[in-house]
Protein backbone atom coordinates (compact mmCIF):
# COMPACT_ATOMS: atom_id res chain seq x y z
CA UNK A 1 0.00 0.00 0.00
CA UNK A 2 1.72 3.20 -1.11
CA UNK A 3 0.76 7.01 0.31
CA UNK A 4 -0.56 9.50 -2.65
CA UNK A 5 0.34 13.21 -1.45
CA UNK A 6 -1.98 15.08 -3.83
CA UNK A 7 -0.09 18.67 -2.35
CA UNK A 8 3.42 19.95 -3.92
CA UNK A 9 6.06 20.13 -1.87
CA UNK A 10 7.12 23.14 -0.28
CA UNK A 11 10.60 24.65 0.03
CA UNK A 12 12.99 24.37 2.75
CA UNK A 13 12.13 28.09 3.60
CA UNK A 14 8.14 27.47 4.16
CA UNK A 15 9.24 24.86 5.74
CA UNK A 16 11.00 26.12 8.26
CA UNK A 17 8.25 29.04 8.88
CA UNK A 18 5.83 26.27 9.28
CA UNK A 19 7.85 24.54 11.94
CA UNK A 20 7.94 28.16 13.88
CA UNK A 21 4.78 28.77 13.61
CA UNK A 22 3.79 25.42 14.75
CA UNK A 23 6.38 26.12 17.49
CA UNK A 24 4.63 29.64 18.79
CA UNK A 25 1.60 27.69 19.22
CA UNK A 26 2.81 24.95 20.96
CA UNK A 27 4.21 27.48 23.20
CA UNK A 28 0.86 29.56 23.57
CA UNK A 29 -1.31 26.32 24.39
CA UNK A 30 1.45 25.53 26.82
CA UNK A 31 0.88 28.88 28.75
CA UNK A 32 -2.58 28.55 28.59
CA UNK A 33 -2.73 25.25 30.04
CA UNK A 34 0.35 26.79 32.83
CA UNK A 35 -2.71 28.98 34.08
CA UNK A 36 -5.48 27.10 33.80
CA UNK A 37 -3.67 23.86 35.88
CA UNK A 38 -1.26 26.19 37.80
CA UNK A 39 -3.10 28.97 38.35
CA UNK A 40 -0.58 31.20 37.58
CA UNK A 41 -1.11 34.86 35.33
Amino acid sequence: MSVMVKESPISEKDMIAEAEKALADISRIRDGVGRVIFGQE
